[in-house]
C-alpha cells in the first residue's frame, strides 16, 4: 500500500500530524499498537484532569463548614468515579475517530517496525510512503532498580494505575515533586489520604520559577501533606501490607512506611524495535531540526520522543503541525521555547512561560520584577482562594516572563503569553478594560501600579 505520510503514535501529536496532512489531501495512514489519543487522552492530561476536578469538588463539599452548607454522609465510590472518567476520555477519542473518517486517514492497529527510510511493517503487511513521522510518545521510567532483588512488589503504581486505583489509599509516598507527582499529592490529600512527597532538588517544580515551588511547599504543608526536599531515594522495600521506602537526607538513611508508593521520576521515548535505521539521537531522543525532520530528511519526529523538548501535549500540536505544514510546503511559525506554558493543575493552580526570575537578574540586573499578592484581589477572597501571587518579568517595557499561583492559573496565562509572544508593551494591559471583579485583573492592576 503506498501512501504521501505514515504517522507511527496515535497520540496528540501523531492524530494532529495525520489530520493536518488529510485535511489537506495527502493519502494518509496512522498507525497505533494501543489505544487512540494516547497517553494524554487514556491516562494522562484529561482523566488526570478530571479526577482533579472531582478532587476539589470532594475538598469543597468537606469544608462546607466556611460557606455555611450542611451535607452529611460524605463518601467516595472510586469505581464509579473511574468508569466517569472513562466516558469523558472515550467521548473525546471518538471524536478524533470521526475526523480521521472525516479526512480520510487510514487506521493499523498494531506494532509498527521501520523496515527502510520509505518503508514501514505492520501486521505482516509491508507500506510505503513518501514521509514518515515517528510520534510514539513516551511512558514513566523504569523504577525496578529501586526494588533491589525483590521484584514483585505489590502496590507501586505509576501515574496510569493511581488514577484508575479502585479504593483511596490510606497512606502513599510520592517519589518526585514535579508535575505528576505534586498533582497526584494534591488529588490523593483531597481524597483523605495520608501523603508524603519526596523530592530530590531543593524546591518542588524544580524546573519553574523557584517562588512557586516554594509557595506550593507551603500550601502542601498547610494542607498536612509532608514533603522531603533534597532527597534521594535509595530503595522501595515489602514489608507484610505496607511498603517501607528508604531515603537520604544530609547525609542521613530514612525510611517511610505506606500503604502505596506512587512513582513519578520522569518518563522516557517510546524508541525500541521502533526502527532499524540509524536516525541520530542524544539521551535516548530523537534530534531533529527547526522543521522537525530527523537525521533522515523525509523521516519526521514530533512529541514526546523529540530531544530537549518539553513533554507536553501542547507542544506536541505545535510540533505536529511544523511537520506537517514542512511536508505541505506551507508557511509557518516554528516552536519558540520562550513562549511554552507550563501548568500544574494542583489548587491553587501554578502556570507560567519565559524566564524565571533568577535567571532574568542573572542576564539584566536591571529587569523589572512586578509581583501582585491574590490577598488583595476581590474576585479571590469573595471565592476563598486569595493563596498565590502573579510576577511578570519586564525588560525595556516587553514581557520575558510570567508566573502565576492562584485559582485558574492556567487560564489567566494566556493573557501575559499573547501580549509577550507578540512583542507588544504593556501599554496594551494598560489600555485594556478588564471586567471586575476577576482574578485576571490582577494583570491590569500590577502594570498600572507600576506604569501608570
Amino acid at each position: 500500500m503506498e501512501f504521501d505520510v505514515i504517522v507511527i503514535g496515535a497520540g496528540p501529536a501523531g492524530y494532529t500530524a495525520a489530520n493536518i496532512c488529510a485535511k489537506h489531501n495527502l493519502k494518509v495512514a496512522i498507525i497505533e499498537k494501543e489505544k487512540i489519543g494516547g497517553v494524554c487522552l487514556n491516562e494522562g492530561c484529561i482523566p488526570t484532569k478530571s479526577l482533579i476536578s472531582i478532587a476539589e469538588t470532594y475538598s469543597k463539599i468537606k469544608s462546607n463548614e466556611l460557606t455555611g452548607i450542611q451535607i452529611e454522609n460524605i463518601s467516595i465510590d472510586k469505581l464509579l468515579i473511574n468508569k466517569k472518567i472513562s466516558e469523558i476520555s472515550n467521548n473525546i477519542v471518538k471524536g478524533i475517530e470521526f475526523l480521521f473518517k472525516k479526512y480520510g486517514v487510514t487506521i493499523y492497529q498494531g506494532e509498527a517496525k521501520i523496515v527502510n527510510q520509505n518503508t514501514i511493517s505492520v501486521n505482516n503487511e509491508i507500506l510505503n510512503a513518501k514521509n514518515i513521522i515517528i510520534a510514539t510518545g513516551s511512558r514513566n521510567k523504569d523504577y525496578t532498580f529501586l526494588l533491589k532483588d525483590n521484584k514483585d512488589v505489590n502496590n507501586i503504581l505509576t501515574s496510569k494505575e493511581a488514577i484508575f486505583i479502585d479504593k483511596i489509599p490510606k497512606s502513599i509516598t510520592i517519589i518526585g515533586g514535579g508535575a505528576i507527582g505534586v498533582e497526584f499529592a494534591y488529588i490523593f490529600n483531597s481524597f483523605g489520604s495520608e501523603v508524603t512527597l519526596l523530592e530530590y532538588f531543593p524546591t518542588l517544580l524544580y524546573n519553574m520559577d523557584e517562588e512557586c515551588g516554594k509557595t506550593l511547599d507551603r500550601i502542601f504543608r498547610k494542607n498536612k501533606i509532608k514533603t522531603i526536599l533534597e532527597s534521594n531515594v535509595i530503595s522501595i522495600e515489602k514489608d507484610k501490607d505496607t511498603l517501607i521506602t528508604k531515603y537520604q537526607k544530609n547525609g542521613e538513611q530514612n525510611s517511610i512506611v505506606s500503604e502505596y508508593v506512587l512513582i513519578a521520576m520522569g518518563r522516557t521515548p517510546n524508541l525500541e524495535n521502533l526502527y532499524s535505521i540509524n536516525i541520530a539521537k542524544k539521551n535516548g531522543f530523537i534530534l531533529t531540526n527547526e522543521f522537525m525532520q530527523t537525521s533522515i530528511s523525509n523521516i519526521y519526529a514530533i512529541g514526546d520522543v523529540v530531544s530537549d523538548s518539553p513533554l507536553l501535549a501542547h507542544v506536541a500540536y505545535r510540533e505536529a503541525k511544523i511537520a506537517a505544514y514542512h511536508i505541505l510546503k506551507k508557511d509557518i511559525t516554528y516552536l519558540n521555547k520562550d513562549f511554552i506554558p507550563f501548568c500544574i493543575y494542583t489548587e491553587p493552580q501554578i502556570a507560567g512561560f519565559g524566564l524565571t526570575e533568577n535567571k532574568a537578574k542573572d542576564l539584566n540586573p536591571n529587569c523589572k520584577i512586578l509581583k501582585y499578592f491574590y490577598k488583595s484581589n476581590g474576585k479571590a477572597n469573595a471565592i476563598n482562594k486569595s493563596e498565590g501571587f502573579i510576577k511578570i518579568i519586564i525588560e525595556k517595557d516587553k514581557i520575558i516572563g510570567c508566573w502565576i499561583v492562584s485559582s485558574d492559573a492556567t487560564e489567566i496565562i494566556h493573557n501575559i503569553l499573547l501580549i509577550s509572544s507578540n512583542n507588544l508593551s504593556v501599554d496594551n494591559i494598560l489600555n485594556t478594560i478588564y471586567a471586575h471583579p476577576t482574578i485576571s485583573e490582577s494583570i491590569f492592576e500590577i502594570i498600572q501600579e507600576n506604569y501608570d
